[in-house]
């Protein structure tokens, strides 16, 4: 996959590919005795590749099920994980980190240090600082997985794939450059470049394996500890200035994106007669705030056509062979492309969000009532805010005063003897339930009025004392619904 950001909607789902693990002898294809030969400057495997020199393999059907593990999957997250992420998080705090870092790398006079020194040296250098902003961003995103898979994939893969592709744009230049006359200055300064190149890729592969192992090195850095660590410190500079254009894009999105999310559908929550797909496009003809951002941005997307290896079931009937199929991606150079995507998608699909009561951050109600969102990283982590609330009801119903208590049982109770009496109407129990809750109300106020007596409370006594006033309730209704029975049937003569 290119360091570009891909996937697709489906109804309330953002579908992101997954890249396919392809392991180097599937890669390589070599013989039982073969050698395995060294990678090429600028050859690095393709899903395409892979696919093409696995063909023959393909058409075995023990090889395909010994290979299952390597089909390309989709992951599938309920929309609105890359539109929160885009307005909960402080991204311009990032930025700012990733603009420092940058700042911080080796200098021509700072003296030169091995890898086995620089991951043991105070301050630590550039590379160590990078990954450590990387992490605090990985955790930052715990409630925002979709947004936490894409920026994974793209900080470990975008440094080394820049590189690559500028050996691919070199060895070009230098099969043009070169003369029947021998080396010309510019295919010697070419070869310098490709150099050059190779060792900056191959840097940030390190770079971005220790990204993936951190805060342990990766294998590679520990077999060349020797080395100098001045490439790896480039690496990670080209790294902080892919990943600080990534989040200065989202910090100047974010005002934008909060106010069109909350234009569209914040405001189709709280007013459902009209629905967000119709207020964006009201937020289009009146020019709302962020909504010239949203169609900047969303001018940036692109389509792309993927193929997708399909594996044989293992049932009886059916196909014997793989095929691959072909579906169609958002593609963008951005994430803050993706959230604007995602908003109007959201919109499209007549998505409401609102404010969750207990941390405030904008989330998807899963029904009319729902109040709490399913974060936790504004509870530390053990539970989500949906969980917080009941456990914090519970608790306040063990602090109530012990009338109130007994009140609330006594109430269930009673609603439930006459859910379960023949004949008796939803409505008529309704209406028994209110005359008498009306007559005991005056009793338990006095009860709960008397909290230094708490101790003494006598709940038994006062659960009958509740149980006793049922019956006048129960005779006040009958009253009301013969007399309403029988104006009902003179009417009707």
């Amino acid at each position: 996959m290119p360091t570009t950001f891909l996937l697709r909607f489906q109804e309330r789902k953002v579908l992101l590919p997954a890249r396919i693990p392809v392991p180097r002898e599937l890669l390589s294809n070599p013989a039982p005795d073969a050698k395995k030969q060294p990678r090429g400057a600028g050859q690095r495997g393709s899903i395409i590749e892979a696919l093409n020199r696995i063909k023959e393999q393909l058409r075995d059907p023990a090889f395909v099920e010994a290979h299952q593990r390597y089909v390309w999957q989709e992951t599938a997250y309920p929309l609105g994980q890359l539109v929160f992420a885009g307005i909960d998080l402080p991204w311009s705090d990032y930025a700012r980190q990733a603009q420092e870092l940058q700042s911080r790398c080796h200098a021509d006079d700072t003296p030169q240090q091995t890898i086995s020194e620089g991951l043991s040296a105070m301050p630590e250098p550039v590379y160590c600082a990078a990954a450590r902003l990387y992490h605090a961003l990985l955790d930052a995103l715990s409630d925002y997985p979709a947004m936490r898979q894409l920026l994974e994939q793209y900080c470990t893969e975008a440094a080394s794939d820049f590189y690559a592709a500028e050996l691919q744009r070199l060895n070009a230049a230098l099969r043009e450059a070169q003369s029947e006359y021998g080396n010309t200055p510019r295919e010697v300064q070419l070869r310098a470049e490709i150099n050059k190149a190779f060792v900056l890729e191959t840097a940030s592969e390190w770079f971005e394996e220790y990204l993936r192992s951190w805060p342990r090195p990766g294998e590679r850095m520990r077999k060349s500890g020797d080395a100098q660590d001045s490439p790896l410190c480039a690496a990670a500079n080209h790294f902080l200035g892919l990943l600080g254009g990534q989040l200065q894009a989202l910090a100047d999105w974010q005002p934008g994106l909060a106010a069109l999310t909350a234009y569209t559908l914040g405001a189709a929550d709280t007013a459902p007669e009209k629905p967000a797909d119709r207020r964006y496009w009201d937020a289009q003809l009146t020019d709302a705030p962020g909504v010239r951002q949203a169609e900047a941005l969303n001018g940036q997307l692109g389509m792309r056509m993927l193929g997708r290896l399909s594996l044989p079931e293992g049932k009886a009937n059916a196909r014997k062979r793989p095929d691959v199929s072909g579906q169609m991606f958002f593609s963008a150079a951005s994430l803050a492309a993706l959230t604007a995507a995602e908003l109007q998608q959201m919109c499209v699909q007549q998505l409401t969000v609102r404010r969750c009561g207990r941390c405030g951050k904008w989330f998807v109600p899963f029904s009319t009532s729902a109040k709490y969102c399913s974060r936790l990283a504004p509870n530390e982590g053990k539970y989500s805010c949906k969980k917080a609330a009941s456990l914090e009801a519970a608790e306040a119903n063990r602090r109530e005063h012990p009338a109130v208590a007994v009140y609330t049982a006594v109430n269930n109770r009673l609603n439930t003897q006459l859910s379960r009496r023949e004949g008796f109407s939803k409505e008529r129990r309704k209406r028994v339930m209110v005359l008498w809750r009306a007559g005991v109300k005056p009793l338990v106020e006095a009860a709960t009025e008397q909290t230094q007596q708490t101790q003494d409370f006598a709940a038994a006594a006062f659960d009958r004392q509740l149980a006793d006033s049922f019956p006048a309730a129960l005779a006040q209704e009958a009253k009301e619904w013969a007399r309403a029975a029988q104006q009902k049937s003179g009417q009707s003569l």
